[in-house]
């Protein structure tokens, strides 16, 4: 009794395990992806492998001495730091209001920011994702880079900015 009860449980932790290493897996390859992209010198990705054949640094030399990437990056920093404290100051004003001020709606406000929250943020990544092309300036470029790139298709650039 006791060794089938020991051997359910090596199963099970074995399980256990597995489908944690697969999750970490299925997480970290498309991170492996980009930084390998940004390694290939062919600009090409659908002859990107995971190692590239012939690792290059050519992109980064691009990225960081013929391109104005420091601007771009100082740009997106004022951007993201403006918008987060404009949005921990609204935040806050709506918190006080709701926790010190009695009206009429509080109840009904404060369901609605609970189920709102109830919800993981990745559910809205497909509508950020889509609007991001065109109000985050790196990946504006990023995207511009690999999708319309005017020497044909900049993957290897487009990735190196990203790693950034």
């Amino acid at each position: 009794m006791a060794c089938k009860k020991r051997a359910t449980f090596w199963a099970r932790r074995f399980l256990r395990n597995f489908l944690a290493w697969v999750a970490i897996a299925f997480a970290l390859f498309p991170a492996v992806f980009v930084l390998g992209t940004s390694f290939n010198p062919t600009n090409n990705l659908s002859t990107t492998r995971v190692i590239p054949r012939n690792p290059s640094l050519a992109n980064y030399y691009e990225l960081l001495l013929h391109q104005p990437f420091p601007t771009w990056l100082w740009n997106s920093v004022k951007v993201a730091g403006i918008s987060s404290l404009l949005s921990v100051s609204l935040c806050a004003l709506g918190a006080y209001a709701f926790s010190r001020f009695r009206f009429t709606g509080r109840r009904v406000g404060l369901l609605t920011l609970l189920l709102v929250q109830m919800f993981p943020q990745a559910l809205g990544m497909v509508a950020i994702g889509e609007r991001a092309g065109a109000t985050d300036i790196l990946l504006s470029y990023a995207y511009k880079l690999a999708f319309q790139g005017a020497r044909g298709n900049e993957m290897g650039m487009a990735s190196a900015l990203a790693v950034n």
